[in-house]
Parts: C-alpha cells; sequence; structure tokens
C-alpha cells in the first residue's frame, strides 16, 4: 500500500538467503508469524518483501535485516495439514528498505524500489560473462547432476543468474545484489568466475 511518494509499505521475510530479482527460491514456512505472512499474500495476492539477515537468527528473538532486500511474489503453494506451507517465490525487484517495526507479528518495512541505474555495457563484458557462466555451470552439473537453467539473453537478468548460482557465501552475494548497476555487477562476476574455473581446471587437470 502506497504511504508517500516512491514508499510503499511491504511485509519483510527475513531469511538466510539472497533472493536476487527473477530468481526462484523453494521455502518451508513453518513459524506462526510467517505462516499468516504467507497467508495475506495469497489472499490478497501481494508481493512481500525478502532480507538477508544481517544480525540475529530467525526463530530465535529480533532480526536486523540488510536494508536492500528483493519483493517476492509467491508463485506455488502447498499448504500442509497442520498449517505450514512449501512454498516457491520469484524475485521482482530490488528494494531500499528506510525503515522497519513489528507489527506484533512480522516486520513490516517502508521501502523505496530501486531498480539499476542505466550505463551502457560492453558485448564484450556480456560475452565473457556467458562463456564463463557456461563453463562454470558445465562443473557443476558434472558434480551435482543436475539439469542446465536457461541462461538469460538480457544483462541485467544475466547478472542476477550468476549471482545466484555463483559458489560465495551469502555476504558476497548480498554485496552483488547492493550493487547499482549491471555492468559493475557483472564485472565483479566476471573477477570471481576467472578465479573460481582457474581452481576447477586445475583440479580437473591434476
Amino acid at each position: 500500500m502506497p504511504v508517500g511518494r516512491d514508499t510503499v509499505t511491504l511485509p519483510i521475510f527475513p531469511l538466510n538467503a539472497v533472493l536476487f530479482p527473477g530468481m526462484r527460491l523453494p521455502l518451508h514456512v513453518f513459524e506462526d508469524r510467517y505462516r499468516r505472512l504467507v497467508r495475506e499474500s495469497l489472499d490478497r495476492d501481494t508481493a512481500f518483501g525478502v532480507t538477508y539477515i544481517r544480525q540475529g537468527q530467525d526463530g530465535d528473538g529480533p532480526v536486523e535485516p540488510y536494508t536492500i532486500g528483493t519483493t517476492a511474489r509467491i508463485i506455488q503453494s502447498v499448504p500442509l495439514p497442520d498449517g505450514r506451507y512449501n512454498i516457491t517465490v520469484v524475485g521482482v525487484g530490488r528494494f531500499h528498505l528506510l525503515s522497519y517495526k513489528h507489527n506484533g507479528t512480522y516486520l513490516v518495512g517502508q521501502a523505496r524500489f530501486l531498480p539499476d541505474l542505466a550505463e551502457e555495457i560492453p558485448w564484450r563484458l556480456i560475452d565473457e560473462a556467458r562463456a564463463l557462466g557456461s563453463e562454470y555451470w558445465s562443473h557443476a552439473r558434472l558434480r551435482a547432476d543436475t539439469a542446465y537453467p536457461v541462461m538469460p539473453q538480457d544483462a541485467e537478468a544475466l547478472s542476477y543468474w550468476i549471482a545466484q548460482y555463483l559458489p560465495i557465501p551469502l555476504a558476497e552475494q548480498q554485496e552483488l545484489l547492493e550493487i547499482r548497476t549491471t555492468l559493475a555487477r557483472l564485472s565483479k562476476e566476471v573477477a570471481i568466475l576467472r578465479t573460481v574455473l582457474d581452481t576447477l581446471r586445475t583440479e580437473r587437470s591434476g
């Protein structure tokens, strides 16, 4: 619900995970407060905000979320007999959490949407990112025997796709989410992929 110019009210679901725009995330929802959040989201067909937890442990007292998160919509929901849910959400867009408070059940925040800043992206960077991403996933698929996910054509979507699958700590994924331009995000991801692939190539040749 709008509360001011360019500002929206969002229910907040803090997680030990980073959700990127365009990417899917399966969730098992068992806490009463988040069952209610999910029920309300389903009943009203509304989005909620997903944030990575900066401090604290969800389910064990108050948590402090990072202020950059991603709005999420439920695309699949399986209610369980005891009131829990298995859901899959998809990231819609980034937001900046301006403030938040507890509404008696879960966190509710005032947020502003945060699209990437426009900037020209060299095709050679996009091509290298796609090539390195494909090579990395080929290695990962051999290890885990998983299906190859569809790589987006759009540069911004590609940057989030790579961020989702990079073998890096969650705090570093959060850093990628917070980068304001696709150019800067892809550049950082290419540097990470070069390092990761150098290691994987050495392991395979050893």
